[in-house]
């Protein structure tokens, strides 16, 4: 097995190590048994396997349990409550799922505990505007963000300064009841206070309760290296090194390829989150982009660029790929992959070439996966 075929096996091994309700459930299932009735709130594109997980684990000692997933994701949970709101901009239904939660964390008492489950798209999906900020302010506000193409830690930064939920807000609004927060990482370096915006952790970076990252993206990218170093792959793993502007991360790649080409490597492995100004009118998103990037630098690679959560941007397509067969169908087709790149365009680039990722909600966010072989 190669080329798209191998990339596509280990993008799905990379799937399989970060499952969001796999890992609340490993976890949950080493503690022992909640001293006090537990309340359950979760956030997010995994929030219903992390729900169903958490449920599972603990059963009955869960008393409460209400979940806001992004739209098209919510699947159901016996007994817990799920709303879906929308992602990446918040809308009406974005506060009303952050006032309930909060309502519920305000009714708990000393002899109560609360279950946080936070994963990516959980910063719009619990919007609480603090007094003074508009739902339309604040959705023009994210917008500015998106198109500048901010780094998602910079754009949660701004994020807590404008939430009532945010920055500690629904742990703080919990006290005294016992707080637990598990989470499934969309942010490099995974720190507690980006994550879904920090609904458990202040605005001076202190944890309330127990804090546990339970998923991300460096889990991804071991399991992946280890499955192609057992088929006999020789790989390189880079890490979370997809960070910056996404000229400077090709230039990067392209430099990562020539020394693994002159090093006998079969493979790269590295992940994160690049940046684009996007200067176009196309559709596309930050991993399909990249993918035709690298295509157009590396034309002789077999190269998977996705998003873990199963969309990117906002497009129903997981991510791209660049090998021969997209090559050729271009080719025939006389598309110049140059004018989609400057354009944006890149979803419509790989729909034409057959080139597009599909795989619905994947039950897990930590950020994208780039998978490079060499030829």
């Amino acid at each position: 097995m190669s080329g798209r075929s191998q990339l596509l096996e280990l993008y799905r091994i990379g799937l399989d190590a970060v499952h969001a309700g796999r890992a609340v459930k490993s976890l949950l299932d080493t503690r022992p048994t909640p001293e006090h009735p537990v309340h359950l709130l979760a956030a997010g594109k995994a929030a219903c396997p992390m729900a169903a997980a958490a449920l599972e684990a603990w059963g009955t000692w869960i008393v409460t349990a209400h979940a806001v997933t992004k739209d098209g994701y919510a699947t159901s949970v016996e007994r817990c409550t799920v709303v879906e709101a929308s992602h990446p901009l918040p809308d009406e239904r974005s506060i009303a799922a952050a006032d309930h939660a909060l309502e519920v964390a305000r009714a708990l008492h000393e002899d109560d505990e609360l279950l946080v489950l936070i994963s990516g798209g959980a910063s719009a999906l619990w919007a609480a505007p603090v007094n003074g900020v508009s739902l339309e302010e604040l959705c023009d506000r994210t917008q500015r963000w998106l198109d500048r193409q901010i780094p998602i830690h910079e754009i949660n930064a701004q994020r807590r300064r404008l939430s009532r939920i945010k920055g500690g807000g629904l742990a703080e609004a919990a006290q005294p009841a016992k707080c637990l927060t598990l989470a499934v990482s969309d942010v490099a370096g995974d720190p507690p206070e980006l994550i879904g915006s920090g609904p458990t952790v202040s605005d001076d970076a202190r944890i309330v309760g127990e804090y546990h990252v339970v998923a991300s993206l460096d889990h991804a990218l071991h399991a992946i290296e280890a499955r192609a170093s057992a088929e006999g792959l020789r790989v390189r793993n880079l890490g979370q090194r997809l960070s910056g502007p996404m000229d400077e991360v090709v230039a990067e790649l392209v430099a990562a390829v020539e020394s693994a080409a002159a090093d006998g490597l079969d493979l790269i492995v590295v992940g994160g989150e690049p940046t684009v100004e996007v200067g176009g009118d196309g559709r596309g998103g930050r991993a399909m982009q990249l993918a035709l990037e690298l295509g157009a630098a590396l034309p002789k690679i077999d190269c998977l660029a996705a998003g873990t959560d199963g969309t990117d941007g906002p497009t129903d397509a997981a991510g791209g790929f660049w090998d021969r067969d997209v090559s050729r169908s271009a080719q025939a087709q006389g598309l110049d992959v140059s004018a989609y790149i400057a354009n944006n365009d890149a979803y419509t680039f790989l729909k034409q070439t057959g080139g597009l990722l599909m795989t619905g909600p994947t039950n897990t966010n930590v950020t994208d996966i780039c998978l490079i072989q060499l030829r």
